[in-house]
């Protein structure tokens, strides 16, 4: 059995949610029982059990608001209710694999169940006093960093077993490989993109890359944008931009977007924007979106940034310079007035988010956790 560990609630519509059930089907798929357990589980059964999860659905709203010093005591005490939770619900003797994104349960299971193997997701690149917290965590604890970036940390790291650190990027639904006619559908929009507003509380670029597109706005009434998934903070910033611009005509705003409606969105899109900008947080990101735009079968415009460049090469995409005011119209152009080097690329970026699907992500890591 695989159980598959979060600290957070599923299901969500946030991009763990996604990759925790696509990981957890692929297990399915390729023939393991497996089971997902969250803190939000029905409370059921024993009156302990049931006021354990009761405190840990307190404590998640006020950890999940605005980041402060309350907030990250309230995170601190929902790690530890949910280490109780799980000492009531698992069996101790159990010798099953667990899978988990967070490094205070990996410690806690790694000590409660030492028979069992564990993997732990590695999303961020790690500071040093936590790399010397994975690094004394026993055999039976695999490393699953998501990006380059963190691999190649953890894999340098001396104090880190490498023999135990495997690269697991992230991987796109079987739903976003569309059909020879779904492939047919006429395009409503210049450039689209796809994604939150923020991350983490980090902007993701997107009003610099507006802004950038209005002189082509202006000039051209016909060229449309749309942004998706940006939420109300997002809608919020954008409509004020396109309001002061005059161009609300020319945009369209989506703050939520069910997952399986994506691909059919970004196929009426010409080109597909990644904007990131650099930075630590950033370039330790495995930009799953990059992928998704890949199986789509749409070009690729997005931001030259390590974390792109950890993924994608010129053979696949086209970048621009986040600090060239004109870098993505430039490169926009380039894309539509070469149409033969664009098929080339998008059939490149295509096979190489086949190699990414979530049975293949899946296959990465089977061996180890045997």
């Amino acid at each position: 059995m695989i159980n598959f560990i979060s600290l957070t609630e599923y299901p969500t519509r946030k991009a763990y949610g996604v990759t925790l059930s696509g990981t957890y089907l692929a297990a399915i798929e390729s023939g393991f029982e497996a089971q997902i357990i969250v803190p939000n589980t029905v409370a059921e059964g024993t009156l302990l059990r049931k006021g354990v999860l009761n405190c840990m659905q307190q404590l998640r709203k006020l950890y999940g608001g605005v980041p402060s010093l309350i907030s990250k005591i309230a995170f601190v005490i929902h790690q530890q209710l949910f280490s109780i939770f799980l000492k009531i619900e698992l069996d101790c003797n159990t010798s099953d694999i667990f899978w988990v994104r967070d490094l205070k349960l990996a410690q806690f299971l790694s000590k409660n169940f030492p028979n069992s193997k564990i993997l732990i997701e590695i999303h961020q690149l790690q500071s040093n006093s936590r790399l010397r917290k994975l690094g004394s965590l026993p055999g039976t604890v695999i490393l699953g960093p998501i990006s380059r970036s963190v691999f190649d940390q953890l894999s340098n790291h001396r104090g880190v077993n490498s023999h135990k650190v495997i690269y697991l990027p992230m991987g796109v639904a079987n739903y976003f490989f569309p059909t020879d006619q779904q492939t047919e559908t006429v395009p409503e929009f210049d450039i689209g993109y796809f994604g939150s507003y923020k991350s983490s509380g980090y902007e993701q670029g997107i009003d610099q890359a507006l802004i950038q597109l209005i002189p082509r706005m202006k000039s051209d009434s016909e060229f449309r944008i749309l942004f998706a998934g940006i939420g109300s903070a997002g809608f919020d910033a954008l409509s004020a931009i396109a309001a002061k611009a005059g161009i609300e005509n020319q945009i369209v705003l989506i703050r939520y977007l069910q997952h399986n409606l994506v691909p059919g969105q970004m196929m009426k899109c010409k080109t597909l924007l990644l904007p990131y900008p650099e930075g630590e947080y950033f370039e330790s990101r495995f930009p799953i979106k990059a992928l998704e735009y890949a199986a789509v079968r749409r070009p690729i415009l997005c931001s030259r940034t390590k974390s792109h460049l950890n993924l994608f090469s010129g053979d696949d995409v086209w970048f621009y310079d986040v600090d060239n005011p004109n870098g993505i119209l430039t490169e926009f152009d380039f894309i539509h007035n070469f149409q033969d080097l664009a098929a080339r690329k998008i059939e490149k970026s295509f096979e190489l988010a086949q190699e990414h699907t979530y049975i293949k992500r899946f296959e990465r890591i089977k061996q180890a956790i045997l």
